[in-house]
């Protein structure tokens, strides 16, 4: 989610595609309003019928995707609304958030998207819920990942219609789209924008340029470390297609200066923190962790739903995530017919160069850690040396950097089609080629429809409201709570009741020791394995060091695994909710 750099082409007319940097005159291509609404009109109704019944009910409805539960959009809602609630303070405590209390930096441990949750602030000040505040950042994701993709491809040079039709393939990318669950990965265009940066500074260095590059990747960055990540150590090797020897001047070199200072300026504040915190033995995966996570060549011929033209050799996920990293047939063969005839263009060869370049490079990232060349696995000792890639478990992601040169390339491909015309004159066939061009944009757009979408419904906010305001009365702000029953640990659907809580806990700002991120503190652990035999002596021992006074147990729950009812002198009943089967203890002083 970021701002788009300036757009600097060389005109249509020769039928040529910009792209190439020994390029000079450069000149804006036309973006009437009536074009631009079309194709964000567009964009919208693919993003609100991939997703519906979503649309219909945005402040009710959690979008799972491909997941087996609503943990990860409801902390990822939850994590929209901390990061509007620290904004007026000047992000204060940013780190240290109500989460895992009374674990320090706890919200270094997932991807916090503070890029994203700035953006969704002014939901949470006029009163919007976690849950729609993640649905209005969905559809604005899907949105501009189609709307940027266009900017890029217009300012390639490419024809309108083809333009808007790499956007609409942007938007429904079955990368994207299996996981509408997983704000944080939603967002493509963070890394669209910085290929467009790109693309300006080689055709031009200059400060400013370099400022809108370093901006554009420190903008993916704030979205998703992850792809930054990926996007870092692909895009090198890749780029290195732009380089000419015009390129050898100051100005390049201030550029680049300006870029690395943007992005230091940019991401520092996170880095600096997620260094402090995982600058620690649990902070790095294991590497069967990540051999787990990554994905096999198999993968990249799975689909996460049945293709609407079958084809051979391509087969259904049957996992539970549906992991499947086929990006359609119908996009591929475009992107192919693009990538050809982008080769044969002297204004367009080096930029789908790159893109291939890009592709590859996603797809090697993809299956990493399953890569041995004879005895040496570069995942082991990227490991040892390279920042960040300890902590990567979900290698398939890398995935993303294929899936977004297909959709630009299938656009490429799109007006290579259509620029068949000019050779056919204005006989009665010089229809055919729209014809075709249409035909294949509409199969590309929908060959992989999200069929299998999973929603459920979110927390109901005014049911919940007597509850918060009591917490809000009755709980000091600094004192903690505690949830029961506790998960010990294991899948994430396990945690489905605490990203609940989260989620409540935007009404009242109260810490709590459960929580869910990406990492599980060891402190959550402890907490966890002390009160496995709540009421008894040893948890009202633990909540005292954890600093807990106040407990809220699921009351069915109490009397359905015969543990006894918490009461005095360790417990005091506080109060009961009938509506939600709760009951509210306070935990008395041992003394």
């Amino acid at each position: 989610m970021s701002s788009s750099p300036p757009v600097i082409v060389e005109g249509e007319s020769s039928g040529g595609v910009a792209g190439h940097p020994d390029a000079t005159r450069e000149s804006s291509p036309r973006y009437s309003a009536r074009l631009v609404a079309l194709v964000l009109l567009l964009y919208s109704g693919l993003a609100v019928a991939s997703t519906w019944p979503l649309a219909r009910d945005p402040g009710g409805q959690v979008p799972r995707g491909t997941l087996e539960s609503t943990t990860i959009p409801l902390v990822s809602g939850w994590a929209l609304w901390w990061t509007a609630d620290r904004m007026p303070a000047g992000f204060a405590s940013y780190w240290d958030a109500p989460i895992f209390h009374p674990a320090p930096g706890a919200f270094v441990l997932s991807e916090a998207m503070p890029l994203v949750g700035m953006l969704a602030a002014p939901l949470f000040w006029a009163g919007a819920s976690p849950v729609l505040a993640y649905n209005a950042m969905l559809f604005f994701a899907l949105v501009l990942n189609g709307g940027v993709t266009f900017g890029l491809l217009r300012a390639l040079g490419i024809h309108p219609w083809a333009a808007a039709a790499g956007g609409a393939i942007a938007v429904l990318l079955p990368y994207v789209q299996r996981e509408v669950g997983v704000l944080t990965v939603v967002p493509i265009a963070g890394i669209v924008a910085t290929l467009w940066a790109l693309l300006a500074v080689a055709r031009q260095p200059s400060p400013a340029r370099g400022v809108v590059f370093g901006a554009a990747f420190g903008a993916t960055y704030l979205v998703c470390g992850q792809h930054a990540l990926f996007l870092a150590l692909a895009l090198p090797p890749a780029a290195a297609w732009l380089w000419s020897r015009e390129l050898k001047r100051r100005t390049t070199l201030v550029a680049a200066g300006a870029a690395l200072v943007t992005v230091a300026v940019l991401v520092m504040p996170v880095v600096r923190a997620q260094i402090e915190v995982f600058d620690k033995p649990h902070g790095e995966r294991t590497e069967s962790g990540a051999v787990a996570g990554s994905a096999r060549a198999g993968t990249w011929w799975t689909a996460p739903w049945q293709p609407i033209v079958p084809i051979p050799g391509v087969r259904l996920s049957e996992e539970i995530h549906r992991r499947g990293l086929f990006p359609g047939a119908a996009k591929l063969a475009l992107a192919i017919v693009g990538l050809a005839w982008a080769l044969r263009q002297r204004n367009s060869r080096r930029f789908a160069a790159l893109l291939a370049t890009l592709a590859c490079g996603g797809l090697v990232l993809s299956m990493l850690p399953r890569i041995v060349v004879g005895d040496v696995s570069p995942y082991a000792w990227g490991r040892g040396v390279l920042p960040g890639f300890a902590q990567v478990r979900s290698f398939y992601r890398a995935g993303v950097l294929v899936h977004v040169a297909v959709a630009l390339l299938a656009g490429w491909g799109v007006h290579a089609v259509l620029s068949a015309r000019t050779k056919l004159g204005g006989g009665r066939f010089s229809r055919v080629p729209a014809a075709i061009a249409l035909a294949l944009t509409a199969l590309a757009v929908v060959e992989l429809w999200p069929v299998g979408q999973g929603f459920s419904p979110g927390p109901d906010f005014a049911s919940w409201r007597p509850f918060v305001q009591w917490v809000e009365r009755n709980v000091a702000s600094d004192e903690a709570m505690a949830y029961f029953p506790f998960f010990s640990g294991g899948r994430m659907a396990g945690f489905e009741d605490d990203a609940r809580w989260m989620a409540l806990q935007s009404g009242h700002g109260r810490a709590m020791v459960n929580g869910y991120s990406s990492y599980v503190p060891e402190t959550r652990r402890k907490f966890a394995r002390a009160t496995s035999r709540f009421p008894d002596a040893e948890s009202h021992a633990a909540m005292w060091r954890y600093g807990v006074r106040w407990v809220v147990v699921d009351e069915s729950w109490l009397a359905r695994t015969k543990r006894g009812e918490p009461d005095r002198p360790r417990w005091r009943l506080a109060h009961r909710f009938p509506a939600h089967d709760l009951l509210v203890y306070e935990v008395l002083n041992p003394s």
